[in-house]
């Protein structure tokens, strides 16, 4: 959408990577590690864009790694999905 496409523009080409599934994503230091299907992707900035049914989902996140709060954790389980639902992690940044 927009969002994706504004974000995007402002970086150069070869570091977006849209409609790319995601089986895992974990932190160690300054480094997310995220898991896909052809290979592995180290970035120190990431936007992920997915409905909670997926968010939900088990083993996508490493809550412990990434510093999820219980509060945010709550939220992402307990959040009704609907039109507008969002939710924005802080980076440790």
């Amino acid at each position: 959408g927009a969002l994706c496409d504004t974000l995007a523009s402002f970086l150069p080409k070869d570091r977006v990577r849209l409609e790319t599934p995601v089986t895992h994503i974990t932190r160690a230091k300054d480094m997310y590690r995220i898991q896909t299907p052809t290979g592995d992707i180290l970035t120190r900035h990431l936007v992920i864009t997915t409905p909670f049914s997926v968010l939900r989902g088990e083993g996508l996140l490493d809550t412990e790694a990434l510093g999820l709060t219980s509060d945010v954790k709550t939220a992402i389980a307990t959040m009704p999905y609907g039109r507008n639902g969002k939710v924005i992690l802080p980076t440790q940044e």
